[in-house]
């Protein structure tokens, strides 16, 4: 049995991060570097790819949509 042949939109979302590097200046903070960052921006819906039992092929696809992340680090 051959399924049929689909084509699969491109699927092109955005993410932005910004970063704060604190100067090296011997105070408490020296070094500590602050990030915000979120990961598909305009929240896109990836295509519709009937996939076994999923509906969107989670090998290349976020399922979740926007997220969001805060990191903090500290070089000692």
């Amino acid at each position: 049995v051959q399924l049929p042949h689909h084509e699969v939109p491109s699927w092109t979302t955005y993410d932005l991060v910004v970063s704060y590097r604190a100067p090296e200046d011997g105070a408490w903070w020296s070094g500590v570097t602050a990030s915000l960052g979120v990961q598909n921006l305009f929240d896109k819906d990836p295509p519709i790819v009937l996939n076994g039992t999923n509906a969107i092929d989670t090998n290349v696809h976020n399922p979740f949509g926007r997220m969001y992340r805060f990191e903090l680090g500290k070089k000692f």
